[in-house]
């Protein structure tokens, strides 16, 4: 090594010496910076460190880089450390040549991918070393990525399932998915053209968006980095005087043209494409580069274009980020900075758990200041549950078993919430030895533990429905039965005859049994519906009048209007039906105690973001108008536990109660479009309030269903005499053998088909005879569909009727572009449907 120069001379008058010198005469200077605290910051990090100076000698190597490259022992220069690894590279040519163009150009910046020919992945990354405001060297760092590159099909192919999970949820999900991806690129420290392609490839295959793309600004020009749906190498690179994205970058705001056509600056790049947004990207307020976002056929709106400003604004703070944490390796005073400034929770504590230091995000996400936490301990702050596994992570890591750890923590806000986060620990290197500090970072889980809450919410819900419209559709099939045999039985018996009576009561029975089987499908959101526009205020004070008989006389109903309502779109029995449940619910909250129910409405808009986030129904509404419902007790409230069941079927907090009130309001509200939110404290009273669409502008109101609907043949067909077979499809044992009992009575002749395939072979051979088809929609083999079509092939002016226990508008969902001659809806009354089927036989 060279004889050390005096420092202070040096730096008092640098110009005093030669510049071949100078750049020898650093080299004390050089030693000396990594020695201290930069020198235990670099030993920390891992990431592998090596230094040279512009001859070539190796000024500093860290513990992590020796153990990536495994050098021998006694390197000195930079030739000599790159033959001892060149054979471990894939393609040493293109490294060695690499080195050069970075090693000739003193003061360029690199980011490298070096692949190992025993499959590891570095990343390198390179920067001149500035010491007193002369490059006197090269920063190179080498991190192992690996992992990543192993694990990148596991990602995939959890990002798909994610997606499909996901499908049915609403942009502010997709929203909270794409800034989650980015965030953890950031937390991980990925590099940006792994965020920029997350980011790019979520617009297209998340959002639905054809084409998008990145430009990274650089060097006066536009650079496109990644993109999906572009074509043409032309557009890879453009000035700021091109395009909508140039005038973006230019201008460094948002540009949105709603149509291309008219906008003389827009690049026909590919054709056919209908609309363009630009948003500029910055990096600690200077531009970084710009986003693009293209629609072909359709035209983007003003969602589109806040959801992308938005967005980017979360990219730009991620980018800030990940920039100044890559800057903070090269300079010690970097350190301070990027503490402050990082998006992530940070804090430094000692090893009693003392805080030592928070940054800024630590303070916004606990609401704890610096002097709020002066005297308290990690302790203090953490969820009761999660002490033990904090304890025994820290021991661990003090014993130096791991070097770090990771896990999901609950810490408790300064106003008493409980915050999901993900804390990551690490010991923290200093000069003295004796001295123990721990580096912990903190990533805010609320929002994603919130979205995972909503999706098993969804689930169970789901798997809950499937369960009680299976039960309801199998019991209706029973009630058909029941209710024809039993109808039977008091045609064949003496009027005077004793069991007259007990049959009667057996139909009441299959009745109020009937009723029970609606407020399933009610749930399940398939009920029997009767849509038109409502006034809601009406319908509450009428229903209000009847209930007050119903409820203990020390219960007082207190209305509260807004005179001013637009009408809702809903079915009045069913609206009936949620007043009722929820008023005697109010007034039993109650337990014999006098009180109070409030009925209030009022006219609500409720945006996306309120949806997802604060309401029950899942799948959420869409966003807009509604008519809210607010009804309202002073009673005895409900704990968190209780709240999580109460619209599940067959919950009760009521003894002799069937619990299926609730559900069946849940269901009723989801089938209508609209949501529920719930309020309730123990002892302080609970609050259901209930959201219905504003009815759009239209007369075109879907068509009342009634038990059995037909169209009635003309006068001249009734008054001929009919001959002819009716051909009964249903694969329920019982309901065949009660339908053959009952036309066998009524002199009508009957065929009837196990399921689909057995119906086309019926008909096939009766064609002539059959007259009438009744086909059950919920038969296994070959669907419904495929058997009313055939059966239309096979006899084209051939009278079908659909029969199911499910709601008619479910079926005209499916058969919305098939003609039938009407539907009939089980259990149904046997004089209306014998009354039908005389029409046609």
């Amino acid at each position: 090594m060279p004889t050390p120069i005096d420092q202070q001379t040096y730096l008092s008058d640098p110009s005093s010496y030669s510049n071949c010198q100078q750049m020898s005469q650093f080299e004390p200077l050089t030693s000396n910076i990594f020695q201290g605290f930069l020198g235990d910051l670099f030993d920390s990090l891992p990431e592998g460190v090596m230094v040279f100076n512009h001859q070539r000698d190796v000024l500093y190597i860290n513990d992590k880089m020796q153990e990536l490259w495994q050098f021998p022992d006694g390197i000195t220069t930079g030739p000599e450390s790159l033959d001892s690894i060149i054979d471990k590279i894939e393609d040493p040519a293109r490294f060695r040549s690499r080195i050069e163009e970075i090693l000739d150009d003193k003061n360029c910046e690199s980011q490298d991918i070096i692949k190992l020919k025993d499959k590891q992945v570095y990343h390198r990354s390179s920067k001149p070393l500035i010491i007193q405001g002369e490059n006197v060297g090269r920063f190179w760092i080498y991190r192992d990525i690996s992992k990543e590159y192993k694990t990148e099909q596991a990602l995939k192919e959890s990002e798909k399932r994610y997606k499909e999970l996901y499908s049915q949820a609403e942009l502010s999900n997709k929203k909270l998915n794409l800034i989650n991806q980015i965030q953890n690129l950031a937390n991980k420290n990925e590099d940006l053209t792994e965020l920029i392609e997350t980011l790019v490839d979520g617009l297209t295959s998340s959002f639905g968006y054809a084409l998008a793309g990145f430009y990274v600004f650089k060097g006066e020009r536009l650079h496109l980095v990644h993109s999906v749906g572009f074509d043409g190498e032309e557009y890879y690179e453009m000035t700021l005087d091109e395009g909508i994205i140039g005038r973006a970058a230019r201008t460094q705001k948002p540009v949105f043209v709603e149509d291309v056509r008219y906008d003389p600056s827009f690049m026909a790049s590919t054709t056919d494409v209908m609309s363009e947004i630009s948003v500029p990207v910055f990096d600690r307020k200077k531009l970084f580069g710009v986003l693009n976002i293209e629609s072909k056929h359709i035209k983007l709106t003003e969602t589109d274009l806040n959801f992308a400003v938005s967005l980017c604004k979360q990219v730009s703070g991620t980018i800030s980020s990940m920039r100044l944490y890559e800057e903070v390796k090269t300079q010690e005073e970097q350190l301070q900075k990027i503490f402050e400034l990082a998006p992530i929770s940070m804090a430094i504590t000692s090893e009693d758990g003392s805080f030592v230091r928070v940054n800024k995000a630590f303070e916004n996400l606990l609401g704890y200041s610096a002097v709020d936490l002066h005297g308290l301990t990690v302790s203090d702050i953490t969820h009761d549950e999660d002490l033990i596994k904090n304890t025994g992570w820290g021991h661990r890591l003090l014993s130096g078993e791991i070097t770090s750890y990771q896990f999901e923590k609950r810490y408790i806000h300064k106003n008493g919430d409980v915050i999901d986060t993900l804390l990551s620990v690490s010991l923290l290197p200093t000069q003295d030895s004796q001295l123990i500090r721990h580096i912990a970072q903190i990533v805010d889980l609320t929002a994603l533990k919130q979205a995972e809450r909503a999706l098993l919410q969804h689930q169970k819900l789901e798997s809950i429905g499937v369960l009680a419209g299976g039960i309801a559709h199998d019991f209706n099939n029973l009630l058909v039965a029941l209710k024809a045999q039993s109808s039977l039985a008091l045609i064949n018996i003496p009027s005077d005859s004793l069991a007259k009576t007990h049959l009667e009561k057996a139909n009441m029975a299959a009745d109020r049994a009937a009723q029970l089987t609606a407020q399933l499908l009610a749930y399940t959101g398939q009920g029997q519906f009767k849509v038109e526009q409502t006034a809601i205020n009406n319908e509450i004070e009428e229903n209000t009048q009847l209930l007050k008989v119903a409820i203990p006389k020390n219960v007082q109903i207190i209305q509260e209007l807004d005179p001013d309502l637009p009408r809702v779109m809903t079915d009045t029995g069913q609206l009936q039906q949620i007043l009722m449940n929820l008023i005697i619910n109010g007034a039993e909250a109650m337990e014999g105690q006098a009180g109070q129910v409030t009925i209030l409405t009022t006219q609500a808009y409720l945006t996306t973001k309120e949806i997802s986030s604060k309401f029950f129904i899942l799948p959420p509404p869409a966003q807009g108008s509604f008519v809210k419902i607010s009804v309202s007790d002073n009673g005895l409230g409900m704990s968190q536990e209780t709240q999580s069941k109460i619209f599940d079927p067959f919950f009760s907090t009521k003894f002799t109660g069937r619990g299926l009130g609730l559900a069946a309001v849940l269901g009723i509200v989801r089938s209508h479009k609209g949501a529920v939110r719930v309020f309730s404290e123990l002892n302080e009273g609970t609050t259901f309030c209930v959201y219905f669409p504003v009815a759009e502008k239209q007369n075109n109101l879907p068509p009342s269903e009634s038990e059995v609907e037909a169209y009635e043949p003309s006068t001249e067909e009734n008054n001929e005499e009919k001959e002819g077979v009716v051909l009964l499809i249903d694969d329920d044992k019982f309901v065949r053998e009660a339908m053959s009992d009952l036309f066998q009575i009524d002199n009508l002749a009957l065929l009837c088909a196990v399921d689909g395939r057995d119906g086309i072979a019926q008909l096939q051979q009766h064609k002539e005879r059959v007259a009438l088809v009744i086909l059950d929609l919920s038969m296994p083999g070959i669907s419904s569909e495929e058997t009313f079509t055939t059966l239309r092939q096979i006899k084209p002016d051939l009278p079908i009727f659909l029969c199911s226990g499910y709601s008619k508008l479910k079926i005209n969902e499916t058969f919305a572009n098939q003609q039938h001659e009407g539907f009939i809806a089980k259990p149904f009354e046997i004089d209306s449907l014998l009354k039908t089927v005389r029409k046609y036989v």
